[in-house]
């Protein structure tokens, strides 16, 4: 009552041991789970980390699960809902995630601003897996990974039903920016607004057996170098989106129902192969230097206008500020 923060459901720090097994963490504050410190490990199995309220002070927070500075956190069998800002935020270099046949769904906007709400958000260096499980109904992006050094791999995993954040912009089923490495193996990114998957400022993107699919037209901004936006585009809808100096391995993957491009690269390298798109009116998209390779006859681009549109010029989507 003092300063109106805190209100944490479960804090473990300074190499605690903590296992959450069977349980329900509900309508705390600023975090249901707060994880902090190398050494410090928390395993939530078969729970539910449900409606997490922000911190009254300033209206932020307000997170399901909290990993940081170096601690390791596995969630499994279990439900993280209807919490705000971030439905798992995993942060600073050492710290691991592991989240397997596990539900992120519902994450609501920050109501300080109006902003985030993604289902999954690593930063920092943090290394998060994700293994057969599902993220839902979040906002902004499904999945977002920022900042060098972190690494995410997803696998045998569904993105679905992501929603723009309040401005209607992004609702990006999985957003990675900034020398990230984001792997992605055997799953289906579904009903993303703007685009399916977004690698963006130096990523180093891999697909690989994936399906992306039903991406609905949505907008991003342009942004100057102190956070402001300098431009909006409308009615934007790519499968798999590559700019700003990122690349993407894509291998035996098809892309469906997005109505811009299939795949779009821009001033980006990768490789494709076994690619197929249909429904766009660009097959893909390449534009700028470098391109990617996509030379390889198992490749099948369908577009209702052009199959492949080489050196054009479509603004290309780029990620929004990091989650604070």
């Amino acid at each position: 009552p003092t300063d109106q923060t805190l209100g944490r459901g479960i804090a473990a720090q300074e190499e605690a041991t903590v296992t959450v097994l069977a349980s329900a963490l509900s309508a705390n504050h600023e975090a249901g789970v707060w994880a902090s410190d190398a050494g410090t490990t928390v395993t939530v199995e078969q729970s539910l980390v449900a409606g997490t309220l922000p911190r009254p002070s300033d209206q932020d927070a307000g997170l399901g699960i909290l990993a940081q500075e170096g601690a390791s956190v596995t969630v499994v069998a279990s439900a993280l809902t209807a919490n705000h800002a971030v439905g798992l935020s995993a942060a600073s270099a050492g710290t691991t995630v592991t989240v397997e046949q596990s539900l992120i769904a519902g994450t609501l906007l920050r109501p300080s601003d109006q902003d985030a709400g993604q289902g999954i958000a690593a930063a920092q260096g943090a290394t998060v897996n994700v293994l057969a499980s599902t993220m839902s109904a979040n906002h902004t992006a499904g999945l977002f990974a920022a900042s060098v050094g972190t690494t995410v791999t997803v696998e045998s995993s569904l993105v679905a039903e992501t929603l723009p954040s309040a401005d209607g912009s992004y609702g990006v089923g999985v957003l990675c920016t900034g020398d990230v490495d984001m792997s992605m193996t055997g799953s289906l990114v579904r009903s993303s607004h703007t685009a399916g998957v977004l690698a963006a400022g130096g990523c180093a993107a891999s697909l690989a057996d994936a399906h992306i699919d039903g991406v609905l037209p949505g907008r991003f901004h342009a942004w100057t170098d102190s956070g402001e936006i300098a431009a909006t585009y409308d009615g934007i809808s790519d499968g798999v989106a590559v700019g700003f100096g990122s690349s993407a391995t894509v291998t035996g993957t098809r892309v469906t129902g997005s109505t811009r491009a299939g795949l779009l690269f821009d001033a980006s390298s990768g490789l494709l192969v076994g690619v197929s798109t249909e429904g766009a009116r660009y097959g893909l998209v390449v534009q700028g230097e470098p391109k990617p390779d996509y030379a390889d006859p198992t490749n099948a681009f369908s577009g209702a206008e052009e199959d492949i549109l080489t050196d054009g010029a479509l603004p290309v989507p780029e990620a929004p500020p990091l989650p604070q």
